[in-house]
């Protein structure tokens, strides 16, 4: 198995902080846009900023609403919308939901 090398974004904690990035493509109704994501095992959602809709031409005003707690229990609100994300080097993009 070929390993990968990823780059990672660091923290204020040097190594211990290191959080990984992956280049993908994400998509919709034909458009897209190449953008750097970090990658968070843990999470059930993942989360995108309101301007990667704008550019995707993700209508918001028609999606799903949901609300998120943040860390430290803020209350984050996200809009559900279908996103095709493609991991650069991987063949096979992947059908998500993005909030």
């Amino acid at each position: 198995a070929k390993e990968r090398k990823y780059r990672y974004f660091r923290t204020q904690f040097g190594d211990f902080g290191k959080r990984p990035l992956l280049e993908v493509r994400l998509s919709s109704s034909g458009n897209y846009i190449d953008v750097d994501c970090l990658v968070d095992s843990g999470a059930v959602d993942s989360m995108l900023h309101t301007d990667f809709a704008d550019e995707l031409g993700i209508d918001l005003t028609s999606c799903e609403q949901r609300d998120y707690c943040a860390v430290g229990g803020n209350i984050v609100r996200g809009w559900v919308a279908p996103v095709q994300l493609e991991i650069n080097g991987i063949a096979h993009p992947i059908q998500m939901e993005g909030a």
